[in-house]
């Protein structure tokens, strides 16, 4: 499920907010005020919170967003 969309970020108090994509939500089958994981250092990773995480997947849906680039 590699896509590419733009975001805003939007500044609520101190904090900085970006929307995740409706369709990526259904495809996890998540919902508001569900936790997810996130992971950064210089990209930033999204893993819903529990989910297994396959190496082999993570760096097939890498090589996917580097050829998106």
């Amino acid at each position: 499920m590699t896509a590419k969309t733009r975001r805003k970020i939007v500044k609520i108090g101190p904090s900085s907010f970006v929307s995740l994509p409706a369709d990526w939500m259904r495809g996890m089958r998540l919902k508001n005020g569900d936790e997810v994981d996130v992971f950064y250092d210089g990209i930033v990773v999204v893993v819903p919170k529990n989910a297994p995480i396959d190496a082999g997947l993570v760096r097939r849906e890498l090589d996917r967003i580097i050829s998106i680039l």
